[in-house]
């Protein structure tokens, strides 16, 4: 975690089948993720059915203990983690 005095960032390894060193960020003030290639929030439609890299993030997510409501994305996008999350569990 680092700190500029007012906000923390966090950065935590997830395993996946896109990287062997995948870093996930988190600003737990804003609950607010961040991911890149394994997830396109709100730029990509989720699929009818978990996709390995999809299942990493929500598996990190739990992993970690942190509570985003959203992610960003790397490439530009931003969206809500709860249908992540539903399409994880069904």
């Amino acid at each position: 975690m680092i700190s500029d005095g007012r906000r923390e960032v966090a950065a935590y390894r997830i395993d996946n089948p896109h990287s062997k060193s995948y870093l996930l960020g988190y600003v737990p003030d804003a609950k607010l993720g961040y991911v890149t290639d394994l997830w396109s929030p709100g730029r990509d439609p989720l699929p009818p059915k978990i996709t390995p890299p999809l299942a990493s993030v929500v598996a990190g997510v739990k992993k970690h203990g942190i509570e985003p409501a959203r992610f960003a994305g790397g490439h530009g996008s931003t969206g809500d983690f709860a249908p992540l999350q539903k399409l994880a569990s069904e």
